[in-house]
């Protein structure tokens, strides 16, 4: 598995949709930072639909006082984080 990690809200930036055209089947998201506004934005929808696995960092959510409601997403902690990056075959950075 891929772990593709977005740093900036794609209300900025086009780095999520840079995710979505380059992910392939497997690979997995991780929302940090800004990138945690993704709840908010449209994309995120068409996202859902994809089946990729997504996680979203707890600290970047509390930080922004954000919330996450949707069940497909995994909130992670910063040792989670460590796990996954170790466990991943390969971390891409959109940044």
């Amino acid at each position: 598995m891929v772990l593709h990690q977005v740093f900036n809200s794609p209300f900025n930036s086009a780095e999520l949709q840079r995710f979505c055209e380059h992910a392939q089947e497997h690979d997995a998201l991780l929302l940090l930072q800004d990138a945690v506004y993704a709840l908010n934005h449209p994309l995120f929808s068409s996202l859902l639909t994809q089946q990729k696995t997504i996680y979203i960092l707890a600290n970047d959510l509390l930080a922004r006082g954000l919330v996450c409601h949707v069940t497909q997403v995994k909130v992670i902690s910063d040792q989670q984080w460590l796990a996954l990056c170790v466990e991943s075959s390969k971390v891409i950075s959109w940044t």
